[in-house]
């Protein structure tokens, strides 16, 4: 029940497939589905590589519920004002950041508070104590 096999070296620097079946994915957007509820009319904002495993969910899950995926341009998952500009300005249901990205996109001025933005995920580095307060 193998879904895709994706190559990474992992700790060890050796590369190798690693074999991710239907089953987890299918619990991975459920899960998400269960913690941050996407509606039709919602926009999941896609940045990640599509040869990078958080992709798979960030294409798929939006599309089970009637979502749609937002793809961002070439290179603008390196430009805070071009992320901004899209979290202020469209109806984003769900996007994930890490958090120093996030603090660079909010001292652009963005505040999420106004926005449209509804679910916000942020994870894989420390969060800091200044940004959490803020949200």
């Amino acid at each position: 029940d193998t879904a895709y096999v994706i190559f990474t070296s992992g700790t060890t620097g050796r590369p190798k497939g690693v074999a991710v079946s239907h089953r987890a994915i299918v619990n991975l957007i459920a899960w998400r589905q269960g913690v941050f509820p996407l509606e039709p009319g919602d926009r999941l904002l896609q940045k990640s590589s599509a040869g990078f495993d958080v992709s798979v969910p960030e294409f798929f899950w939006p599309l089970t519920v009637g979502a749609s995926v937002r793809l961002i341009r070439s290179g603008g998952d390196k430009d805070v004002e071009y992320l901004a500009g899209i979290l202020a300005s469209e109806p984003i249901g769900f996007a994930e950041f890490v958090p120093v990205v996030f603090q660079a996109i909010t001292a652009t001025g963005f505040d999420p508070k106004v926005s449209r933005l509804r679910h916000l995920s942020l994870g894989a580095d420390v969060l800091p104590t200044g940004l959490a307060k803020d949200l």
